[in-house]
């Protein structure tokens, strides 16, 4: 089983902040994952197209660990839990206006069962 949920944090420019109703999302996340010690987590961080490639893809990384750390403070074990940056090379929307760079702007996280 593969779910895969798309988080749009509303990350604001060059932040790795996490708002009250993400934290309560994750917070939500953590016990579904205490319940059931086979699921893993993979967290895949995004940028817009503002700033230089490299400085992006380690915003990208930043924002994919701030949701780690979040969950390993909430009790999650690390070895459950895989984080990958990339950069502002898979948008989901145009660069060429504010409301397009702010969709670019997430993290998202794919939740699978292993035996």
């Amino acid at each position: 089983m593969v779910e895969k949920i798309t988080l749009r944090f509303h990350f604001e420019f060059n932040n790795v902040d996490l708002d009250d109703e993400t934290e309560d999302f994750l917070a939500n996340l953590s016990m579904s994952l205490k319940e059931d010690s086979h699921l893993r987590v993979k967290i895949t961080g995004h940028t817009d197209n503002i700033g230089h490639e490299k400085f992006n893809q380690r915003l990208s990384v930043k924002r994919a660990e701030a949701i780690r750390d979040f969950l390993i403070k909430n009790g999650i074990d690390a070895q459950r839990l895989s984080v990958e940056g990339k950069g502002l090379t898979e948008p989901v929307d145009s660069n060429e206006n504010e409301e397009g760079r702010a969709k670019n702007r997430r993290v998202e996280i794919a939740v699978f069962r292993v035996q």
